[in-house]
Formats: C-alpha cells, structure tokens, sequence
C-alpha cells in the first residue's frame, strides 16, 4: 500500500471532543496522502417528542449544512461527508462497511461514573466492533490534566 492511498474515516458531529479529532487529523497528515471520509450520525429523538411536534424533528435537517466546523478546518483534504440516521455505534460500523478505511479516528468526551453510565459510550462500542483500528482521541477539558 501506498501512502497515497490510506484512508481515514472520521466520526465528527462538531462537539468540542470531535474536533480535537479533527485537528489531530489535520495536524498528522496531508492532504495529497490522506483520503478522508466524515461519517456524522443523527440520532432520532424519542417517539414521545415527536408525538408532541406532531412531526418528525428531524426530517427537514439539511443534510448539507451538518458539522460545518469539520468541514472547515478538513477543507485541504476535500472529504467526503455520510450522513446516518440511527444508532452512532451501528451507523458508524455501518460506515467503516462501506468506507474500508485503514484507520477510524474519533473523540471522546471523557464522561466518567454516572454520565458514562447513563450514556454510554460511542467510542467504547466502535471500538468494540471495528475490523480495523480505531484511534481515540481524548478532549482535554479545563482543570483537567493529562496524565504522563
């Protein structure tokens, strides 16, 4: 394999943890080496908020105007963007699927105790069930120090 040819599938949805991902993938490769694709998951609301719009909340999303910010700071590699509807850790596998990238880069937002309980964990799950290796890249919050 060239390196021409390595291909990267990153998850972004524009939070602070996704774009810590995408400037580590900005600042470790070029452009004229690096095929990236941009997967971003929408996840449907509950059926009861629906039922309380009396529509679909998230039919009218315009598609194109999703993570902007990624799309930026990503504008010298030209990526392509999938958009998925669903569970992020099954659309994301989905993605990889159809994608075959040799690497899956994603953020993670560092919830710890409860909130990782109630949340669970995006990351942890396509890490799970990736074929191919996943790099995780942690958001640095705040009062919050790396570890040595």
């Amino acid at each position: 394999m060239r390196l021409a040819d390595f291909r990267i599938l990153l998850a972004s949805d524009d939070t602070p943890g996704a774009l810590v991902a995408v400037d580590w993938v900005r600042r470790h490769f070029e452009p004229a080496r690096t095929r990236v694709t941009v997967v971003t998951v929408l996840v449907p609301p509950p059926a009861q908020w629906e039922a309380v719009a009396g529509a679909p909340l998230w039919a009218d999303v315009a598609e194109t105007d999703l993570v902007p910010e990624t799309k930026a700071r990503l504008a010298a590699f030209t990526p392509d963007v999938i958009v998925r509807r669903g569970d992020p850790v099954r659309e994301i596998r989905a993605a990889a699927e159809s994608v075959r990238p040799d690497l899956i880069v994603m953020g993670h937002r560092g919830l710890k105790g409860i909130e990782r309980w109630m949340m669970g964990s995006v990351a942890k799950g396509v890490v799970d069930a990736s074929d191919c290796p996943v790099l995780v890249i942690p958001e640095i919050r705040p009062g919050r120090a790396r570890s040595a």
